[in-house]
């Protein structure tokens, strides 16, 4: 419904004509837009709605910034640790993360064109808010953090 509005950011290491990304989204939508800029952060800054197809770095670093997002995966393609599965529930009972890309597809086109509306109630906030902390945490004493995690970690080890 909005593929007028769509970007389109391919991973810079699939450059290669291994998978031929570029070409075969390109036959199906030749009117999409290429996202070629250069900063992932400058990109992700002007977001309306971040979507992405898996659960990476971009996925984290979106939600760390607080940017309305949306994850579609296989599910049988991930093993989750026991200890992921509440945030897992989470993420999906407030449609941050599907399990097949036509719900995803049916969620963007409801929130389209006031993502901020459910991106930013508190519901969402809070298992957003929930599982940065725990996944995605930044910190300025980022070091001093890891320091005494791994002191810790240590002392309990001997």
């Amino acid at each position: 419904e909005n593929l007028n509005s769509i970007n389109i950011r391919h991973h810079p290491a699939h450059d290669s004509r291994k998978w031929q990304n570029r070409e075969r989204i390109q036959e199906h939508f030749p009117n999409i837009k290429e996202d070629r800029n250069r900063s992932f952060y400058h990109s992700l800054e002007k977001c309306k709605i971040f979507v992405t197809d898996h659960l990476g770095t971009s996925f984290l670093e979106a939600m760390q910034a607080n940017i309305p997002t949306i994850v579609f995966i296989n599910k049988t393609s991930y093993l989750f640790r026991n200890a992921f599965e509440p945030y897992l529930k989470d993420l999906e009972t407030m449609k941050i993360i599907f399990f097949d890309a036509k719900s995803a597809a049916i969620h963007v086109n409801e929130i389209y064109d006031k993502p901020n509306d459910w991106w930013f109630s508190d519901a969402v906030q809070r298992t957003r808010a929930r599982f940065v902390d725990k996944y995605a945490s930044t910190s300025r004493d980022w070091m001093n953090i890891w320091i005494k995690e791994l002191r810790e970690t240590a002392l309990k080890n001997t």
